[in-house]
């Protein structure tokens, strides 16, 4: 979880991050006027629909890696289903995810942001779960197709 502490001030989450600095640093915003609701809808969505079948895509290899049995346990637990579940539901899961980079990529034609010409809050919202896919390289080949996505997670990737 990502947290920033400045001045004994501390913030907790992502999207309350980006909101802190669009307060410290108003000349830079990422967070564009009157967007702010949008924004967190993107958020929300991110967190708690695109990056569900992204998460039980890419634990499976990545926990057996680990070759931790706590580690395992602790997760499956954690997450509620079986690295075998997780697994026998894998067509389901890559359907989710085509469907969910079919509609990003959509919306990013033509644009080189996802609202947009300049970098968002929705930008970093959505970066994450792919940054997380791309983890494994087997299960990012999903999204290869979508190449209005696939222009967008470079250009996102290389910002410096």
């Amino acid at each position: 979880m990502p947290v920033l502490e400045w001045d004994g001030e501390v913030v907790w989450n992502s999207a309350d991050i980006i909101k802190w600095i669009d307060r410290k640093v108003p000349e830079r915003r990422v967070i564009p006027e009157g967007m702010l609701g949008l924004c967190e809808i993107v958020d929300q969505w991110a967190d708690n629909t695109l990056f569900m079948p992204i998460l039980y895509l890419t634990i499976p290899p990545l926990l057996e890696g680990a070759g931790d049995p706590a580690l395992i346990a602790n997760r499956e637990k954690l997450i509620g289903m079986t690295l075998v579940q997780m697994r026998e539901r894998s067509g389901e899961f890559i359907a989710q995810l085509k469907s969910h980079a079919g509609m990003i990529d959509t919306q990013l034609a033509g644009k080189d942001f996802f609202l947009g010409s300049g970098f968002t809050m929705t930008d970093a919202s959505l970066y994450h779960p792919f940054f997380f896919l791309a983890l494994n390289p087997t299960n990012f080949a999903q999204v290869h197709e979508f190449k209005n996505l696939m222009r967008w997670y470079e250009r996102v990737r290389d910002l410096k």
